[in-house]
Parts: C-alpha cells; structure tokens; sequence
C-alpha cells in the first residue's frame, strides 16, 4: 500500500511539471529512477499514463482521468505532510508561489528575499508564467492576481491596489499631438497588454460625475509584459495604460509624459490568493504575513 501511493505521488509530480527530469528534482530522486518507477507503475495499472517525445510528455485520456480520480487524495496528503511541518519551531518544505513577472519583479523581490533569510527551510519555487495556473491542480499556495476574482472556491487575501494612467513619449506627442479630451484618443496608436484571459483594450476614464467608456482600436502592438509595454511607449510606439508606480522615474527623466492628466482610469485591485483548504500551513501564513506587512 506504501509502495503503490508513493509510486501515485510520483506520478502526480510528472504529471504536474509535464516533465520527468523535473519532477525528479522536486522529489530528489534521480531521472532514471523516476522513468523506472514510472513505467513500471503504468504496467501495473495495466495502461499508459503517458504519451512521450524527445523534449515533452503528456498525459494520454486515460492519465488525465486518473490524475483527476486521485487529485482529492493527493492533497489530504499534502496537508498531512504540511500538518507535520507545521508541529516543528519554524516552517520548512517547499512553498510554491505563482505571480505575473513584471509585478513580482517590482513588488515580491524585497520581501521573498527577506522571507528566505527569516525561514531558511522553506524552499520558494516561484512561477513567474503568465497563464492562469489552476492553483488546486498544481498545487499552488499562493498566487498574486490582479482584478476580478471569479472563483469561489479560493482564499482571497487584499494585497494592494494599482493606479493606472495613460502615459506616451513627449516625442511621439509632439508628432501626433496631445489630446485633450477622450475624444481625441480616437486618433492615437496604442500599445496594448495582453493579459492571462484578455487583450486590455476597453478602458474606462472617469472626471468627477462623468464616465467615458473607450475602445481602443488603433492598436501598434500587442504585448503580455507591461516592462515591454512601458518600453515601447518610451520610444514612440503610442499610448499605453501604465502603473503610474511603474513610471515615476520615467516621468521625472522626461522619457514619459501622463496624457489626459485630469483623467481617472480604474484602479486593479491585487489580492493574495490561496487554495481553500482546511489547513493552511505555517510557511503559507508566514509568507502572506510578510507580503502584507511589506505592502505594494
């Protein structure tokens, strides 16, 4: 009975990382040992869990099943293991954390650092993907996201809020002109974000009592990295909704200029977000403690 969950643990790590030369380093076990114990767990289930290439594995329709099948007991599992770390003085093991790049790079590379050197026995793996990383599935114990949180079942932590604004480069202004109404965005490039689920191109800009709802439509470029975004707004490439966080010191190096400055847009609320389990080990509370007390 051992033997044949630790051979399904196995299986659930390949099956999550997509890969076993990962999966053996997630569990300290060699490659070779894991395509061993891997093969000989499929023939013993009497089915292949696996379709394999040179570079990638996949799970086949009967794998995915099975994934599925064993998924609630997987992470019973997970919190046993999370509860006996949790019986020791400090928190210890792996904690994995998911965030877009460009935030993690500005906001969570003080504080996990700090965090690391405060709690030496947790191990962070951080996903900087920027795809929507289904938390539970993969074992997730924390992600930072921004926006609208759809679903229910997760824990939900407010993190901070991100003021947006519109900013361009003097010099493409001064060669398509600065608006000074909403109106006038008609006649502007824009440089786009791409985000996990959506292109960012409905803005609302709000003045006092007045709302105005803009499409934006004459798009230059399309980019999933707001570095990138920010990047090409400074060499002329349009308009682009930025952080203003993001763009202080551009602002202050006359690289970028804010457009329609008496103009709100929405703010994007981040949260922390967590799997709703009914245990939350010590290293995910200590880690979303020291985010909080860090701030955005």
């Amino acid at each position: 009975m051992r033997q044949e969950l630790d051979d399904m643990l196995l299986f659930a790590e390949v099956a999550r990382l997509r890969s076993v030369s990962r999966a053996g380093e997630a569990l300290g076990t060699p490659k070779a040992t894991v395509s061993r114990r891997l093969a000989a767990f499929e023939q013993s289930l009497g089915v292949r869990l696996f379709d394999r290439s040179t570079r990638r594995i996949e799970l086949t329709e009967a794998g995915q099943a099975y994934f599925e099948r064993c998924q609630p007991l997987l992470e019973e599992v997970e919190a046993v293991r999370d509860f006996g770390a949790e019986l020791s003085a400090e928190p210890r093991g792996r904690l994995r954390v998911t965030a877009p790049a460009d935030f993690a790079e500005h906001y969570l590379a003080v504080p996990i650092a700090r965090y690391c050197a405060d709690f030496p026995d947790v191990t962070v793996e951080l996903d900087l993907s920027a795809r929507r990383v289904d938390l539970i599935a993969e074992r997730v114990d924390v992600a930072v996201r921004a926006g609208m949180l759809t679903d229910s079942n997760l824990v939900a932590r407010r993190f901070g809020e991100i003021r947006r604004s519109l900013y361009a480069s003097p010099a493409y202004l001064a060669e398509a002109g600065l608006p000074t109404s909403p109106s006038g965005l008609h006649a502007h490039r824009f440089v786009l974000l791409r985000g996990a689920r959506r292109l960012m191109n409905t803005e609302t800009l709000t003045q006092r009592r007045r709302q105005v709802t803009l499409d934006l439509e004459r798009q230059a470029v399309q980019v999933n990295s707001v570095v990138m975004q920010r990047a090409l707004a400074i060499e002329g490439a349009g308009i682009a909704v930025l952080p203003d966080a993001l763009c202080e010191s551009n602002v202050r190096a006359g690289q970028l200029q804010r457009v329609l400055a008496d103009w709100s847009l929405r703010t994007e609320t981040v949260h922390l977000v967590m799997p709703s389990r009914r245990f939350t080990p010590r290293k995910t509370r200590a880690f979303v403690d020291y985010l909080l007390a860090h701030g955005m």
